[in-house]
């Protein structure tokens, strides 16, 4: 009883907040706004993502999901946390697991008018709607230059290459693995002018070999014939391209 007589009715507990929503349960997207240059890759066999790119003169580092389960397309904006990182497009990005690694692209400072070429390193790391960014200190005896538009693949579990790409004058066509247990840079073979394109090259790995297309608009189709990662010399085959009439 209080002091007037009366019972004392006990305050209620305010309810606990409800945990976020995992994937499965967040809620859909449409399209994500109209971009260019935005890097795009697979997590997994039913899950296709986008990150950043450009839009209307400004670039973004949005991180969205398609998700192709059972048909249903439905697009996903993932908050991201951790360590910042700038926007970018063009970016070179690999999905290892439930993780994205992402190197290098382009940032445009909107309000100077600039574009500045990337070459850090950052892991976004996947768990329910949730990404966590990590950056990644460059390590190696040789280290990749900062470039946009390159390749990066699995190579093997725990390794990916990174290829080619464009600096601020001219193509690039070295090509690194980066380690992910022990986190270090390995170059597997210098630039070769064989493979010198003058705007870059599209690229990807298939059955042990690099398979690179140039965008000279040649229609030259080059194969490294032989890839030995743990080298730093390799063997070039250019083999000629007809396109069909």
């Amino acid at each position: 009883l209080d002091e007037d007589g009366n019972p004392i009715v006990p305050e209620e507990p305010e309810p606990e907040p409800e945990p976020e929503p995992e994937d499965e349960d967040a809620a859909p997207l449409g399209p994500p706004p109209k971009r260019q240059a935005p890097a795009m890759t697979m997590l997994s066999h039913t899950k296709f993502v986008i990150f950043g790119g450009e839009s209307e003169e400004v670039t973004l580092d949005d991180f969205v999901t398609l998700d192709l389960k059972d048909g249903s397309l439905q697009w996903i904006e993932h908050k991201v946390e951790g360590e910042l990182f700038k926007q970018r497009k063009g970016a070179a990005i690999c999905a290892v697991g439930d993780a994205v690694y992402v190197f290098g692209g382009v940032y445009r400072d909107e309000d100077e008018d600039t574009e500045t070429l990337l070459d850090d390193f950052f892991v976004l790391k996947t768990k329910g709607n949730v990404v966590t960014a990590e950056a990644i200190p460059l390590k190696g005896a040789v280290l990749p230059e900062a470039r946009a538009f390159a390749m990066m693949d699995k190579t093997g579990s725990d390794t990916l290459m990174l290829f080619g790409g464009v600096n601020a004058t001219s193509a690039i066509n070295d090509g690194f693995v980066f380690d992910i247990a022990t986190r270090e840079w390995t170059r597997v073979f210098r630039a070769d002018p064989a493979l010198s394109t003058p705007t870059g090259d599209l690229a990807t790995l298939h059955g042990g070999e690099l398979l690179k297309v140039s965008s000279s608009g040649g229609n030259r189709f080059d194969v490294v014939a032989q890839l030995d990662l743990a080298a730093l010399s390799q063997t070039f085959t250019s083999v000629p391209y007809t396109p069909r009439t």
